[in-house]
């Protein structure tokens, strides 16, 4: 078990010299300094550096101002000894997209810097063990869980016993706590049905999918989103048309490989995420098949591989990074929040060059 400890970054690293026209101080700014140069008192500065509400956006910003021109910088380990709490929190994987772990990890980041918090990340939990190791080892303010753990109900059992909050991203399960269920997703199924509506409006009756690992609910979404869209286009499902990856670009080149060997092959193929999107292109190109001549090929996620690809894709963007920080953001303020949340993020779908209408 890895743990990577990401530290919020409050200022730019100090130089060696200063301007000669700013007088040098002795140690650093404190609180007080702030206070006496924004011209307010030690506890309205507190309010600001504790984002809490009962300020005035006018103080705000004035209090940031002398705090920055201070080069004040908030002493975590002292406020979480005063406060009695972690500012640590949990970002837990055991997902096999690289390209989804990168964003999802930098919206946490992003979020944690901004509220002053640390971010422990866990890359493969794989039992309670290790997550009751990390436990032991680290006092947590709390947990955001991704796909599939956020869909464990063991874990999430585990987690309520220990008194660990956290937040699920992408998760389509029944929460055993219904005052611990906060969440942050979009509609996976919706999004899945409007692209195989897309491709189908583009002359797509025979269309393969590649879904993610079986254990994710949000690849049953996606299924169910993709069957949905042929019933209500009057287009008969062909199970053969149907394989599985584990949302990584390796998984997906068997079935890719299989779909386009078939004798009556798919003139489109939708895979669940873009990291297997761009290996359909890889077995095309390998077979030299014509991207999006003879064949269109759809992904899901709008990651960065989306766009790097050739040619580059015609994808769902899921809002990864603005989902990460919203989830951190529900961690941390949870406590104002009652009841439980389930914020649901709006999706687009993104149309590049993969996909071209069917020529008849």
């Amino acid at each position: 078990m890895s743990t990577k400890i990401t530290e919020p970054i409050l200022k730019q690293p100090e130089t060696s010299e200063e301007p000669a026209s700013k007088p040098k101080r002795r140690g650093r700014p404190t609180i007080v300094d702030v206070a006496k140069k924004a011209g307010v008192s030690f506890k309205t500065v507190s309010r600001v550096l504790n984002s809490e509400q009962s300020v005035t956006e006018a103080t705000r910003k004035k209090v940031l101002a002398a705090a920055n021109d201070l080069d004040y910088r908030i002493n975590l380990s002292a406020r979480a000894l005063r406060s009695g709490r972690s500012t640590f929190i949990g970002l837990f994987f055991h997902n096999a997209s690289r390209a989804y772990v990168g964003d999802i990890q930098a919206g946490a980041v992003r979020e944690c810097r901004r509220s002053g918090y640390h971010l422990i990340v866990e890359d493969q939990i794989t039992s309670i063990d290790s997550v009751a190791s990390l436990l032991r080892q680290t006092e947590l303010a709390g947990v955001v869980l991704t796909p599939p753990l956020s869909d464990n109900i063991p874990l999430m059992d585990f987690l309520i016993e220990k008194g660990v909050p956290f937040v699920r991203i992408e998760a389509d399960s029944q929460c055993p706590s219904a005052d611990q269920d906060f969440r942050v997703s979009i509609d996976n199924e919706e999004a899945a049905f409007k692209l195989t509506s897309y491709l189908i409006e583009q002359g797509h009756e025979r269309i393969g999918f590649i879904s993610g690992n079986p254990g994710y609910s949000v690849s049953k979404l996606r299924l169910m989103g993709y069957k949905k869209a042929l019933a209500a286009h009057d287009i008969n499902l062909d199970e053969t048309l149907i394989l599985s990856g584990d949302f990584s670009y390796d998984s997906a080149v068997a079935p890719a490989k299989a779909l386009l060997t078939l004798p009556d092959r798919p003139t489109a193929i939708f895979a669940a995420n873009d990291d297997m999107a761009a290996a359909v292109l890889g077995v095309a190109a390998q077979q030299n098949i014509q991207v999006p001549d003879q064949l269109s090929v759809a992904g899901f996620d709008n990651t960065q591989t989306a766009s790097v690809v050739y040619p580059k894709l015609t994808t769902v963007l899921q809002p990864i990074i603005p989902m990460a920080q919203k989830a951190v953001e529900l961690l941390i303020s949870r406590e104002q929040q009652t009841p439980p949340e389930a914020v649901v993020l709006p999706y687009e779908i993104i149309k590049r060059d993969s996909v071209a209408r069917r020529s008849r």
